[in-house]
């Protein structure tokens, strides 16, 4: 983990778009109510008038829990333990025109860290990284051609501790991908994502992912990581195996030393779970 001040650039450009952010998120909320709302009073329509009808929208929720027993900050000056916890909402149309997927999805996740300082006086002093707060909302498609299916993503988000300025933290990502089916149980992707971070320069990086299934209900992938899901109850309840980089950089709180800094770290993590 590291710490660094907040950037000119930061100030002139970064935080005007941060401000819009706020206003994009709530915006996001808005317009997605109110097309479930339109489309659900549709569907009511449809089956009022002697057919059948649903809402073509679908809508899933996801909660996740981790924790992270131990991690050591950079140049020795301490460890801290993490728990994570967050919940995604996510809204999906299937575009049968364009034989393909739309998804729109929310993501709020909280990093509550206790950490151990090893007497290092910034830290301890300034009670650093109790809570961080990150949030997202994107946009997903997905078009099936034959064999190959091609993807592309948007989204914004924040990520900062509780009592910094959300304004400064604002974070855009991008990417475009392809998928290929080889075979009934093999697929081969590849893609490209495009990344802002908070006080560095742009993430450009390449991608390619493998998903192979040996059996009905076993699904090996490797994407960002590696990942192993075992289906229980087929198509309803998996249970997953992952291990896989995240990095995490934050905005600091307005009151710390490094008033609105920004700290990160790198972890690999492996993790079990039920979905």
């Amino acid at each position: 983990m590291k710490i660094n001040e907040t950037s000119g650039f930061t100030k002139c450009f970064l935080r005007p778009l941060g401000q819009c952010s706020r206003y994009f998120l709530t915006l996001f909320v808005l317009v997605t109510a109110l097309f479930l709302v339109i489309d659900s009073g549709k569907a009511i329509a449809s089956t009022q008038g002697g057919t059948a009808g649903r809402p073509s929208w679908a809508i899933s929720t996801k909660a996740k829990y981790g924790h992270i027993f131990r991690a050591d900050l950079k140049d020795g000056d301490g460890s801290f333990s993490l728990h994570e916890a967050g919940v995604e909402l996510s809204f999906a149309k299937m575009l049968p025109d364009l034989n393909g997927i739309l998804n729109f999805s929310l993501e709020c996740g909280v990093l509550d860290f206790d950490l151990d300082a090893n007497g290092n006086d910034l830290f301890d002093e300034a009670g650093l990284f109790d809570k961080v707060i990150e949030t997202s909302a994107g946009i997903n498609l997905i078009l099936n051609r034959g064999e190959w299916s091609y993807m592309t993503t948007l989204s914004v988000g924040t990520a900062c501790e509780d009592h910094s300025s959300v304004e400064d933290s604002v974070l855009f990502n991008g990417g475009l991908g392809a998928i290929y089916q080889m075979s009934e149980h093999l697929k081969l992707g590849f893609g490209l994502f495009v990344g802002t971070q908070l006080e560095d320069d742009t993430m450009v990086i390449p991608f390619v992912s493998v998903e192979y299934r040996p059996a009905d209900r076993l699904t090996l992938a490797v994407r960002d990581g590696l990942s192993v899901e075992y289906e229980l109850d087929k198509g309803r309840t998996s249970l997953t195996f992952e291990g896989k980089y995240k990095s995490h950089r934050f905005r600091l709180d307005k009151t710390a030393p490094l008033a609105n800094g920004v700290a990160d770290y790198q972890l690999v993590p492996i993790t079990l779970g039920l979905r």
